[in-house]
C-alpha cells in the first residue's frame, strides 16, 4: 500500500512540474518582443517539460526493480522544493501581465490626453514590475538546473535500468540458444550413431 502512495505522490510531483513548466512557457512567450534572456529561459524550460513528461511517461509504464525505482522517487522527491519555488515564480510574474498594443485602440487613446497619461504610467508601473529582471530569471534559471540535474540522474538510472534488464534477458536467451543447440547436436549425434 505503500508503494502505491509514493507512486502518486511521484505522478503529483511530475504532473506539477508539467503545469508549472507550461505556466511559465505560456506566460514568458506572450512576451513577444523580449530580451534575449527570454528565449532562452523559455527552451530551458521547454527542455525541463520534456523531461518531465518523458520520466512520467516511463514511470507510468515500467516495472523496476525495487531499489531503482527508490533511487528514481528519491531524485524526483528532491525536484519537490524547487518545483515549488517554480511554483511561486510564476505566481510571481503572472502578477506583470503582458501589454499587447494594439493599433486602432493607439489611435483613439491618442485622441484622449488623460489617457496619454495613463498609459505612461501604466507603462512605467510594467516596468516596475517587470518580470524579466536579472535577479528573477537567475533564480529561475538555477530552480530548473536543480530540477534538470535531478531529472537527468533519474532518467539516467532508468535507462541503466533498461540496459541491466536487457543484458540479462540477453544472457538468458542465450543460454536457451545454447540448450537448444546442445540437444539438437545430441539428436543428430543419436540419427547418425543408427
Amino acid at each position: 500500500m505503500e508503494a502505491i502512495g509514493t507512486i502518486s505522490n511521484i505522478a503529483g510531483i511530475l504532473s506539477a512540474g508539467i503545469q508549472v513548466c507550461e505556466g511559465l512557457i505560456n506566460y514568458y512567450n506572450a512576451w513577444k518582443g523580449s530580451k534575449k534572456e527570454n528565449a532562452d529561459m523559455i527552451k530551458s524550460i521547454e527542455g525541463l517539460l520534456t523531461n518531465f513528461a518523458l520520466l512520467k511517461a516511463v514511470l507510468q509504464s515500467s516495472a523496476l526493480d525495487k531499489t531503482m525505482t527508490m533511487t528514481v522517487e528519491s531524485k524526483i522527491l528532491d525536484c519537490e522544493d524547487s518545483i515549488a519555488e517554480l511554483g511561486d515564480v510564476l505566481k510571481k510574474v503572472m502578477v506583470c501581465k503582458p501589454f499587447v498594443v494594439n493599433g486602432d485602440d493607439l489611435i483613439a487613446r491618442k485622441s484622449h490626453d488623460n489617457q496619454g497619461f495613463r498609459d505612461k504610467m501604466t507603462e512605467q508601473g510594467r516596468r516596475i514590475l517587470y518580470p524579466f529582471r536579472k535577479s528573477t530569471l537567475m533564480r529561475l534559471q538555477e530552480s530548473i538546473e536543480h530540477v534538470r540535474s535531478n531529472l537527468v540522474f533519474a532518467m539516467d538510472i532508468l535507462n541503466l535500468s533498461t540496459v541491466s534488464t536487457t543484458a540479462e534477458k540477453v544472457v538468458d536467451i542465450s543460454k536457451q540458444v545454447t540448450t537448444i543447440s546442445d540437444g539438437v547436436d545430441a539428436i543428430i549425434t543419436q540419427q547418425m550413431d543408427e
